[in-house]
């Protein structure tokens, strides 16, 4: 039997195993389970150019055993099937979608008047609004980090560090790739405010570090709910050093008691000349952000982009009615931050830094108790930068999903 083979039998017979032996240890271990069932259908048109809309129908389960093994002392283990409908010749056979997103042990216990906490094995991350690092909850299959990070909190601070791999040493090269990060916080206490500070290191062994310094700050004063984040890029990758920052600020306010006005900007640096020795495009794919939430649902923004930096002013009204019933409404004018300048023999030049508009709306009903459907689209109509580079056809997207959680 293949080694993948057996771990795919280790992780759907794990279950079983822990009920199986659940009744003697319930006797000094509290055993609890969590779940979630998540079927989307997506449809999209993203190419500009003339072709059928494509939909794929995924779904995402997932499965979450803790045992609470004494006060101090906690295992989580959560397993996941990700599938898209169709992709299997047959479901009678195994396509090995089944894998292990979380499985980590946990140490907490006081320290003085403060509270210490180790956690080590597989697990999500999840900082401020996800912007920089989050587990990409709208993935179909998420993100989790393997290594450790211990968390101590006192009052309103709290203080977390952690190591993790992301990829061990490959064959044809003798390098592995390393993250560290510190993300400290405050919650005021007379406010509904919270102040983050962080810091990260990346090093891939292969020329490329970086690290990452930024505050985030978010919460709400009176009617107004604000989000706001700054960070700088420094570092070094073959041929240039790293110098970029990214900036971002939204502010919302109630109208009346169901409806909700908004406005912000993100903005991305960029680079129109990545040949001077100094790379000033903010790479958020070196990172680890939750990129739906953010520059459009259409995630298609930062790509179009590139290395000449995301300028993204946008508008957003959104209502709620009975029944958790919640619908919004979001238009982006998208700019590039630099010239986009590639050869011309590949792109022609453009003088425009317009990149296009793009108008996203989405609606969410809670059916049931723990249960809620989601319908969503986009348009994404071209500017002149893309219509100068050939990308003239407006870009459609769209979206039904159900989501049930135990």
């Amino acid at each position: 039997m293949s080694r993948r083979h057996a771990v795919v039998r280790f992780l759907v017979c794990f279950p079983l195993v822990v009920l199986y032996f659940a009744a003697p240890v319930a006797q000094s271990t509290e055993i609890s389970f969590d779940g979630q069932v998540r079927v989307r259908a997506e449809g999209a048109d993203r190419s500009q150019r003339a072709q059928e809309v494509i939909w794929d129908i995924f779904q995402r389960t997932r499965l979450g055993l803790r045992a609470d093994v004494s006060d101090e002392v906690d295992l989580y283990v959560q397993i996941q099937d990700s599938r898209t409908y169709g992709s299997e010749s047959s479901t009678l056979s195994s396509s090995f979608n089944v894998d292990l997103h979380q499985g980590w042990a946990e140490i907490h216990k006081p320290w003085g008047e403060a509270k210490a906490a180790v956690r080590v094995g597989r697990q999500e991350l999840a900082y401020g609004s996800e912007r920089i690092i989050g587990a990409v909850g709208w993935s179909n299959i998420g993100r989790a980090f393997d290594g450790a990070r211990a968390r101590m909190a006192r009052g309103g601070w709290t203080f977390d560090l952690g190591a993790f791999r992301l990829t061990e040493d490959v064959p044809t090269a003798d390098a592995s790739d390393d993250f560290f990060v510190t993300y400290n916080g405050y919650a005021f206490p007379d406010h509904d405010v919270r102040a983050e500070f962080y810091a990260m290191y990346r090093d891939d062994d292969r020329g490329f570090y970086e690290t990452t310094l930024g505050e985030h700050a978010a919460g709400r004063i009176g009617p107004i709910r604000f989000d706001h984040e700054f960070a700088v890029q420094l570092g070094s990758r073959p041929g240039a050093d790293v110098e970029a920052f990214l900036f971002s600020m939204q502010a919302h306010a109630r109208v009346g008691a169901r409806a909700e006005l908004g406005a912000g900007i993100d903005w991305v640096s960029g680079d129109d000349d990545t040949s001077d020795g100094t790379f000033r495009y903010f790479d958020l794919g070196r990172l680890f952000h939750t990129g739906h939430k953010f520059y459009g649902l259409m995630d298609s923004a930062l790509a179009l982009a590139g290395p000449a930096g995301l300028l993204d002013p946008y508008g957003r009204i959104g209502v709620r009615g009975p029944r958790e019933l919640r619908a919004d409404l979001t238009v982006h004018v998208f700019y590039t931050h630099r010239d986009f300048t590639l050869p011309a023999v590949v792109t022609p030049p453009s003088d425009s830094r317009y990149l296009g508009t793009e108008i996203d709306a989405r609606v969410g009903l809670a059916v049931a108790s723990r249960t809620r459907f989601e319908l969503g689209g986009a348009v994404l109509v071209p500017g002149q930068l893309l219509e100068d580079r050939g990308l003239d056809r407006t870009a459609v997207w769209a979206y039904a999903q159900g989501i049930a959680s135990f």
